[in-house]
């Protein structure tokens, strides 16, 4: 038979589990999408200049608080 106080440890550990993966999402996200441009630059998709300012954007629009 289970215990109670063991099932609402598990469930106390698995909400703390999903908040982190929440907090680092955006930092994710910001640093893939910078992946991303300067993989267009590398293959001359993009100028050097366009990705300046792409990057400018991400950062100015994502800033981490």
């Amino acid at each position: 038979m289970p215990r109670p106080d063991l099932v609402i440890e598990k469930n106390e550990t698995t909400s703390r589990t999903v908040t982190t993966k929440s907090e680092n999402e955006p930092k994710n996200d910001l640093y893939n999408e910078l992946l991303k441009l300067d993989d267009l630059k590398k293959r001359g998709i993009i100028t050097e200049e366009e990705f300046q300012g792409q990057k400018k954007k991400l950062l100015e629009s994502k800033t981490i608080r």
